[in-house]
């Protein structure tokens, strides 16, 4: 991820990702051991990792499976290679562009938007996606599986299909798919690779992972001020999807799942690990989320004031979530956003892991794991064999955190559990990894970042007017937004 004043850059030693993020006043690390996961930030003064930006880029690189990700854009651009895939992604726009490449089934993605487009071609597949919009466009087609997505909005539009196993956006490989995409065994609300893809998107300011609303962006989006890793919303947005007033994202892999969902009065995300169910409910607006997965299913939908996603999985769970070693559950209060989890030895109002509890409630908004004031920010961090607490104070960060106005970094290393939260206009988002979350929370106008690690997938987005339409077509759930 490049923003105009930050860079980051992620990588992971047992998959080799490697993140290092700068924002405009500080800069934040985070390092996960057990699955090697180290995040640095570089601010306008002190960039770190592989990044050759005019103001910032982004190179991410797996070693295990060889991607490669190079960003050189006017404002951040990049390139990814999955090398055991094959997959390159090269980005150079006026202000945001992707191209694509796999090599070993040979798909050829090559993008170049006013500000930004992207074409997907997939030879093995023949799969064909040309997308020309004045402010980025997607049309995905897969002929193998005869879906066909075209989108052309004035402000930018992305549609998403998937017919044989779920949803598809961008790129579908063998084994990994770019840009919200659901996999055979995994489903991942931007991208999802059997061990390890990334779909990058640059943004007129730089805004990386699936998508970027026009008052928030998510998973991984930098923001004028400095928003990294996932959101950066007037009102705070998160996840992958932002609407006006509210945003919902429902993330789900083999082993672990991430709904999060951002409401102008109060947000709320719920992840559940090891068999990947997820319920998020936000009532103050009417929005519910709820995500259950065996393997993999995504639905997301987005309403004005509150959005909805509902998966269904082989045993289902909506309005609740049921984890094996897990449940969590978060209330919003003086807004009212409340979701209920439900575990198999049940919890509520608190979150509850095997490994990590984390748990942290605001009144004045109401927001629950670690909170975010207005003007500064703390990290709470649980960790099986450590735990680690970082605040930032009103322009200061001490202790991995760097915003404009307060960011957090909440990092759990060996099972991991992050809760970022976001206290101004209550937007919470709680992310728990089974090895290895990282999630980046930008304060003022709130970023989050979801990346998950075990099977190595990045989450991109585009910002400037932001796109995300999530099909689910085996499970017949669709949603399509367009802000």
């Amino acid at each position: 991820m490049g923003e105009e004043h930050s860079s980051l850059a992620v990588k992971n030693e047992e998959h080799g990702i490697l993140a290092a993020m700068g924002e405009e006043h500080g800069s934040l690390a985070v390092k996960n051991e057990e699955h090697g996961i180290l995040a640095a930030m570089g601010e306008e003064h002190g960039s770190l990792a592989a990044m050759g930006e005019e103001h910032g880029s982004l190179a991410v690189m797996d070693e295990e499976h060889g991607s490669l990700a190079t960003m050189g854009e006017e404002h951040s651009s990049l390139a990814v290679k999955n090398e055991e895939h094959g997959i390159l992604a090269a980005m150079g726009e006026e202000h945001g562009s992707l191209a694509v490449m796999d090599e070993e089934h040979s798909s050829l993605a090559a993008m170049g938007e006013e500000h930004g487009s992207l074409a997907v071609m997939d030879e093995e597949h023949g799969s064909l996606a040309a997308v020309g919009e004045e402010h980025g466009s997607l049309a995905v087609m897969d002929e193998e599986h005869g879906s066909l997505a075209a989108v052309g909005e004035e402000h930018g539009s992305l549609a998403v299909m998937d017919e044989e196993h779920g949803s598809l956006a961008v790129m579908d490989e063998e084994h990994g798919s770019l840009a919200v995409m659901d996999e055979a065994h995994s489903s991942l609300a931007v991208m999802d690779d059997e061990h390890g893809s990334l779909a990058a998107m640059d943004d007129k300011h730089g805004s990386l992972a699936t998508m970027n609303e026009e008052h928030g962006s998510l998973a991984a989006m930098g923001d004028v001020h400095g928003s990294l890793a996932a959101m950066g919303e007037e009102h705070g947005s998160l996840a992958v999807m932002d609407e006006e007033h509210g945003s919902l994202a429902a993330m789900n892999e083999e082993h672990s799942s991430l709904a999060v969902m951002d409401e102008v009065q109060g947000s709320l995300a719920v992840r559940d690990e090891e068999h990947g169910s997820l319920a998020a409910m936000d009532e103050v607006e009417g929005s519910l989320a709820a995500m259950n997965e065996e393997h993999s299913s995504l639905a997301v939908m987005d309403e004005e004031h509150g959005s909805l996603a509902v998966m269904n999985e082989e045993h289902s769970i909506l309005e609740a979530m049921d984890e094996e070693h897990s449940s969590q559950a978060a209330m919003d209060e003086e807004h009212g956003s409340l979701a209920v989890m439900k575990e198999e030895h049940g919890s509520l109002a608190t979150m509850n892991e095997e490994h990590s509890i984390l748990a942290a409630m605001d009144e004045e908004h109401g927001s629950l794991a670690v909170m975010n004031e207005e003007h500064s920010s703390q990290a709470a961090m649980d960790e099986e064999h450590g735990s680690l607490a970082a605040m930032d104070e009103e322009h200061g960060s001490p202790a991995a955190m760097g915003e404009e106005h307060g960011s957090l970094a909440v990092m759990n290393e060996e099972h991991t559990s992050q809760a970022a939260m976001d206290e101004e206009h209550g937007s919470l988002a709680v992310m728990k990894e089974e090895h290895g979350s990282l999630a980046t929370m930008n304060e003022e106008h709130s970023s989050l970042a979801v990346m998950d690690e075990e099977h190595g997938s990045l989450a991109t987005m585009n910002e400037e007017h932001s796109i995300l339409a999530a099909m689910d077509e085996e499970h017949g759930s669709l949603a399509a937004m367009g802000e």
